[in-house]
């Protein structure tokens, strides 16, 4: 019994009611039921745990404004929490209720999500399954794709902004004066997609400047000791800049250096990603590459949103912050000006 799903009937049982009675208190259409008998009904609900089907709110509603963003579980990161939350201020903004998933179309099925709730769209940042797409089609529920591996490419792109990170990341330490560069990465499957367009996007700047080399990639475990072999045995001579995966990453290879005797910066300059606090008490302090979670990229996914939905954006003169949220990722996508909120915080490691 402890876990027998409360139903409708059964509050309409205890209430000593009809389940229309319940159906209308519970929806808020009591207008006509006396204060009495609402008190009840609700008094009833508490008591039984009951919680009204989304699927049938839904229908009743003739709709709803929630937008099921899905996304695979990867290692944690403040600045991906922070992207997500300013996607979900955005979309709270315009009158849409962002719910996230970590494992739905995963690790886990789709239509038990949505066998629960019916969202009035679905973004993915990861390519979803045939089976799950032809499921969206027959339920007619728009799908907004904007992970690694779309099936056509996309300017609101998951790997398009893992790309311009790497080629920030790049551009930067050349410009700084290096000339031979390696990318290290750490010793994780998780985010083995995610380096992979981040390394492309330091090899695409470094094929832009005659002079500089890419000296390959280094894998190192960050998390354990041991870490320090994988630098030992794979940093190639000559390396004078080093582009890292992440801000943990790159601390590991300042601490290699340090123990090696390896000057940083005068023989070895480091930029990391995502501007962890601790960067800055790093010796020396941290150079990193920072996304502005409330700018470019996440505005982009925004008016993404509401154009598939065909939504105005929320706000006075907001249809011009829309196309030029757009036009910043149509930007960023083809190697343009956009930016997608990507900075680099220069400190002293390069």
């Amino acid at each position: 019994m402890a876990n027998k799903r409360v139903k409708a009937q059964d509050v309409a049982n205890l209430a000593g009611v009809s389940r229309t009675t319940v159906s209308f208190v519970l929806n808020n259409r009591s207008d006509s039921i006396p204060e009495a008998t609402r008190q009840r009904v609700l008094d009833a609900a508490r008591k039984l745990g009951y919680v009204p089907s989304a699927a049938a709110r839904t229908l009743r509603a003739g709709g709803n404004n929630i937008v099921l963003v899905l996304t695979r579980y990867v290692v944690a990161s403040e600045a991906g929490d922070e992207m997500h939350n300013a996607i979900s201020a955005g979309l709270e903004r315009c009158g849409l209720t962002c719910l996230l998933s970590r494992s739905a179309g995963d690790t886990s099925p789709l239509s038990r999500m949505l066998s629960e709730v019916r969202p009035c769209i679905i973004v993915s940042f990861f390519p979803i399954s045939d089976d799950d797409r032809r499921m969206l089609e027959q339920l007619d529920i728009p799908l907004l794709e904007l992970g690694e591996g779309a099936s056509s490419p996309s300017e609101f792109s998951y790997a398009n902004l893992q790309h311009r990170i790497g080629f920030a990341q790049a551009e930067y330490l050349i410009g700084r004066g290096c000339r031979d560069l390696v990318y290290v990465v750490g010793d994780d499957s998780l985010i083995e997609g995610i380096h992979e367009y981040r390394y492309q996007g330091v090899a695409e700047a470094v094929a832009r400047h005659a002079r500089v080399g890419l000296a390959g990639r280094v894998n190192v475990d960050a998390d354990s000791g041991e870490g320090f072999l994988g630098l030992d045995e794979g940093m190639p001579d000559g390396v004078d800049g080093v582009c890292a995966f992440n801000d943990t990453v790159a601390a590991a290879v300042l601490a290699w250096a340090g123990r090696r005797g390896v000057d940083v910066p005068g023989d070895l300059r480091v930029i990391g990603v995502d501007n962890l606090r601790f960067g800055m008490f790093l010796d020396p302090p941290l150079t990193s590459v920072a996304i502005d979670a409330d700018e470019g990229w996440s505005d982009a996914v925004v008016a993404a949103v509401l154009d598939r939905l065909g939504r105005a954006p929320a706000g006075d003169g907001a249809e011009g912050s829309s196309a030029d949220a757009a036009g910043r990722a149509d930007d960023a996508a083809g190697g343009g000006s956009g930016d997608f909120g990507i900075r680099v915080v220069a400190r002293r490691s390069a």
